[in-house]
């Protein structure tokens, strides 16, 4: 197995468990088997459902993003984002906390960005998951997580 040095010791330990189950609902899907974006999608969803804001803080609009944690330099590639924010008319501000979100998880760990994430508006936290699934397929195989 292949360890990423830059990547938070946390998130080396969330990679394996969400790897476990990524591999629990392949494996259970075996007769008709999901597609492993789908899989991987929704072992991300319930991780989110274990993460736990603090009832006294409510979602931000959709144009606030949060605060950069890290360097550009924690993320796999170039460009986190899903393809359907790759666009020109799409709001910058909505494009830089997806960005963020992404660049915390890769340095401060998946519950970290899922927790964040929650605190953003639904859309955001939205095109956050398509863009960790897009980053973490490859990881996770990389790693020998997933088939």
């Amino acid at each position: 197995m292949v360890h990423v040095i830059n990547f938070s010791e946390s998130l080396e330990h969330e990679l394996k468990e969400l790897g476990a189950e990524v591999q629990g609902r392949q494996s259970a899907t075996e007769v008709a088997p999901t597609p492993e974006r789908t899989v991987v999608r929704e072992s991300i969803r319930s991780f989110a459902e274990r993460v736990e804001v603090p009832s006294n803080i409510e979602k931000e609009p959709a144009a606030s993003s949060p605060t950069p944690q890290s360097t550009p330099a924690a993320t796999p590639s170039d460009s986190p984002l899903p393809s359907y924010l790759d666009s020109p008319t799409t709001d910058p501000e909505v494009k830089r906390a997806v960005e963020d979100l992404i660049r915390m998880t890769f340095s401060h760990g998946l519950m970290h960005g899922l927790r964040e994430a929650r605190r953003a508006s639904p859309f955001i936290e939205d095109a956050f998951h398509d863009a960790l699934v897009d980053k973490l397929i490859p990881e996770m195989k990389r790693r020998g997580l997933m088939k």
